[in-house]
């Protein structure tokens, strides 16, 4: 994975300053959905969310879930929020993708 991030990293400075634009967005929104990801699986784990480890996670996805919270309904204490939020942030990059 590392390899092909630095190939990717490579062939975006050889397209110059749209093509390091675009990894950027990319990068962004993997950790993004890396940070969602991280927190569904701690949640279902004894592991703090204040943890040093795991808050990040929580500081970064909380400004995109706590929006959908108040709109969609809690399905008897499963939050369905996490997926929404992912399937969101995949329909916003491939946009973003597909104008730039």
């Amino acid at each position: 994975m590392i390899r092909l991030e630095v190939v990717r990293s490579i062939i975006a400075s050889q397209e110059g300053a749209a093509g390091i634009f675009h990894l950027l967005v990319s990068w962004t929104f993997t950790i993004l959905k890396a940070a969602i990801i991280v927190r569904v699986i701690t949640s279902w784990l004894p592991i703090s969310p204040y943890s040093r480890w795991v808050s990040w996670s929580y500081r970064l996805s909380e400004p995109m879930l706590a929006p959908l919270r108040r709109v969609v309904p809690n399905l008897g204490g499963l939050d369905i929020t996490p997926i929404l939020a992912y399937i969101l942030i995949n329909l916003i990059e491939s946009a973003l993708f597909h104008l730039m």
